[in-house]
């Protein structure tokens, strides 16, 4: 949110208020899901290293490339 207002003083491209306030809305909710997703997705991960309760990657079987 800072780099918006930033670039909003120096290029005074979104100063209209209808355009300004649609890119603050945007900025605020574009933060809300993802991250959200991706927090829980590595508290998880380390919770499972931290107990041992994790799969991992399993049996990896190495294979060479094919010679044509």
């Amino acid at each position: 949110m800072p780099g918006l207002l930033l670039s909003d003083l120096a290029t005074r491209r979104y100063m209209s208020g209808p355009d300004l306030a649609l890119l603050i809305a945007v900025v605020l909710l574009e933060n809300f899901g993802y991250r959200q997703v991706v927090s829980w997705w590595g508290c998880l991960g380390t919770a499972q290293v931290l107990t041992g309760t994790g799969g991992g990657w399993g049996v990896m079987k190495r294979r060479a490339f094919k010679s044509a």
